[in-house]
């Protein structure tokens, strides 16, 4: 039976979260889409230009009440010649217990980074009824509303944190579902994003000093700038281009750290 989850779990969430402190790290590997907008994809159909199909990886590692959610490598399934592509890694960096975030990019040499609040989504229909295995781990169905998208998830308790494959909103907000453990499945739609879990490692901290700015200068998010942000990609990362682009080849974002 469907239910409406309620602010009391975030509360032993947050309390749970100190136990990570005496936990070891727990890095969790994604792979998926992360589509345009559906108002992008229907100005490059109207252009003409054949849609691009990328798989991303991310790594989400959670320890010590904090987390790091990292776009780690990028692989084309198909592309055309006159596609480009800026890949440089980022970084989401949460902190549960100060229910802050902070967003990190490898083009970013000048010391900027930005943060805000997360916004835990609150309404949310959970159904246990509906059960399978991810990774050997039990999981059940979510889904929920919010910014206009609606998100269908697959989520485990036995991971009691609350996080999962979660981006940037319009680099705005970071939403996080309220549940009781970590997401390891997410569909999106209208645009049709997803993300399932392909790894689970515990126990060993990964090593973060080629994912890292030094924070000389902390901005609220509503100050990044499109247009700043463009120009750095063009000068910094690695412009990939359909012409050249291996269909199948993982293209490491790391390896693109200025």
């Amino acid at each position: 039976m469907k239910h409406m989850i309620i602010f009391f779990v975030f509360l032993i969430v947050l309390l749970n979260s100190t136990t990570i402190l005496s936990q070891d790290a727990i890095s969790i590997v994604y792979q998926g889409r992360q589509e345009l907008s559906k108002a992008g994809q229907d100005i490059m159909n109207a252009q003409g230009f054949p849609l691009p199909k990328m798989v991303s990886s991310y790594t989400l590692t959670i320890r010590g009440g904090f987390s790091d959610y990292i776009l780690d490598s990028l692989m084309f399934q198909n592309t055309n010649e006159n596609f480009k592509k800026y890949l440089i890694w980022d970084r989401i960096h949460k902190v549960y217990n100060e229910n802050k975030y902070s967003y990190q990019k490898g083009v970013f040499i000048d010391g900027r980074c930005y943060e805000s609040n997360i916004n835990y989504v609150h309404e949310l229909d959970i159904d246990k009824t509906q059960k399978k295995r991810i990774l050997g781990l039990d999981c059940y169905f979510a889904e929920y509303d919010v910014d206009g998208h609606h998100y269908e998830v697959w989520f485990t308790e036995d991971l009691p944190y609350t996080d999962g494959p979660f981006i940037l909103n319009e680099f705005n907000n970071v939403n996080l579902p309220l549940l009781p453990g970590v997401v390891l499945e997410l569909q999106e739609s209208p645009d049709g994003s997803f993300f399932k879990a392909t790894d689970i490692i515990v126990g060993e901290n990964r090593n973060l000093l080629n994912y890292s700015v030094n924070c000389k200068d902390v901005l609220p998010i509503r100050k990044y700038d499109r247009l700043s942000y463009r120009n750095l990609l063009e000068n910094h990362a690695v412009k990939l281009t359909g012409s050249n682009i291996v269909v199948g080849k993982w293209y490491p974002s790391v390896n693109n750290n200025p």
